[in-house]
């Protein structure tokens, strides 16, 4: 039970810092669709996640893309809180974990 909890803590923190990345890339408008305790989420952050989930064969669209936005923001604002944190090598392994789950370059 307590593996997977920091499970997800560990791929929430993955995730932020994939949208962290993707926020700081130049990219047209963005419109905040939802906010959670201070922190935006974005039309494209939920576009991104839409993808992911094809990707994963997951057909959660853009409600289930939301929730799940919504839920890390949740974990990641606890994992603050507690002041939890992840290595480097723990987030590149994640990447290379979840590059495995649906099969594409971990490059």
């Amino acid at each position: 039970m307590a593996n997977t909890f920091w499970g997800r803590i560990a791929g929430a923190m993955i995730i932020g810092t994939m949208l962290t990345v993707s926020a700081a890339m130049p990219a047209f408008a963005q419109t905040v669709r939802v906010t959670v305790n201070g922190t935006p989420i974005t039309d494209v952050q939920i576009s991104q996640r839409v993808k992911l989930f094809a990707l994963e064969g997951n057909s959660g669209g853009q409600k289930g893309a939301t929730d799940q936005l919504i839920t890390e923001a949740i974990q990641m604002a606890e994992a603050k809180r507690l002041g939890i944190t992840v290595s480097n090598s723990q987030v590149d392994e994640a990447f290379l974990q979840i590059a495995r789950n649906i099969n594409v370059s971990q490059e």
